[in-house]
């Protein structure tokens, strides 16, 4: 029985690869090579860099249903409906006036990604055959518009293919932000990784929404980056930046306010009383809580739980 998928990185992945299906599998790679090819191309084209060849190679059986379509050679006159698109997608294309294949080069990239039902694979499809004819899509006359095309461009391939090439001097959109996000950037003139480094977390509050927040600390840390003012973890939790659960639990010689993410206003009740760090607040916890103000009963016993002390009888 063939899998359902494989995951192919060695020429020992390719020898697991069941005798009736390694025509396809070598078909689909050589495939994946032509397509890269394709994006290193564009890449150059649009002024992004360099993409970085892939090192990962995924197939499934399944994923060559329409090699009979992709072994054809299209002319400039192909009708769509010739090439193995989704009758939706064609009828949304004749609905733009676009009828066979050279009428794609009249239309922007960012055009049809707006169109229903044509979706990244469409378009994708699409750019492979014109640019085996010497063909392109249209460049976007608005600047925004042409560097959304870009960002898009980018987000087909994965970010840690870009890690390499990836400096303060990159366009911001080699970080393949989700399109509200980019599109803030852009808004604020936050056209390069170094620009959108240099704000400090409280910037990031004030200009982005909580998603895009999340999502640029995210991004950035998957790359080995942060905010040139390298925030600590408390101020990127106070601003959005960071979930809890990501978080590094604070050592005992940590100012107990570091705890406020895990306790709450609590931490500003044993600020107030005298404890000024955490190896303070367990020891004060092992001896039964002691009296602070604004510190209940449940509360000081959630607080023990966290730290997985248990009260002696009689002190809660």
């Amino acid at each position: 029985m063939s899998p359902r998928s494989m995951t192919i990185r060695t020429v020992e992945d390719f020898l697991k690869v069941p005798g009736k299906d390694l025509g396809l599998c070598l078909k689909s790679f050589r495939e994946k090579i032509e397509r890269t090819k394709l994006a290193q191309a564009d890449a150059k084209r649009l002024g992004t860099g360099t993409v970085v060849p892939f090192d990962v190679f995924e197939w499934s059986p399944n994923a060559a249903s329409d090699a009979g379509i992709k072994s054809r050679t299209f002319e400039g006159a192909t009708p769509l409906a010739e090439m193995g698109l989704r009758p939706s997608a064609v009828y949304q294309l004749g609905e733009l006036k676009i009828y066979c294949l050279e009428d794609c080069a009249e239309a922007s990239q960012n055009e049809l990604l707006r169109t229903p039902d044509i979706g990244r694979s469409t378009v994708l499809k699409i750019r492979e055959h014109l640019n085996s004819l010497g063909m392109d899509f249209k460049e976007s006359a608005n600047r925004v518009a042409a560097a959304h095309d870009r960002a898009r461009l980018l987000r087909m391939e994965p970010l840690l293919n870009r890690k390499a090439t990836i400096t303060d001097e990159s366009d911001v959109a080699q970080l393949g932000l989700r399109t509200v996000t980019f599109g803030r950037c852009l808004e604020r003139e936050l056209n390069t990784i170094g620009k959108l480094r240099s704000l400090t977390p409280r910037d990031v509050y004030m200009l982005f929404g909580d998603s895009s927040r999340l999502e640029i600390a995210q991004t950035l840390e998957s790359i080995g980056l942060t905010l040139h003012c390298n925030p600590p973890q408390l101020e990127l939790w106070r601003y959005g930046m960071q979930l809890k659960k990501d978080m590094q639990f604070p050592g005992d010689d940590a100012p107990v306010l570091e705890l406020q993410p895990w306790l709450g206003a609590a931490v500003d009740a044993f600020k107030r009383s005298g404890v000024s760090t955490v190896g303070e607040l367990k020891t004060l916890m092992r001896s039964g809580g002691g009296k602070v103000k604004g510190v209940g009963k449940s509360t000081a016993q959630r607080i023990a739980d966290i730290f997985g002390i248990k009260f002696p009888p009689g002190l809660t």
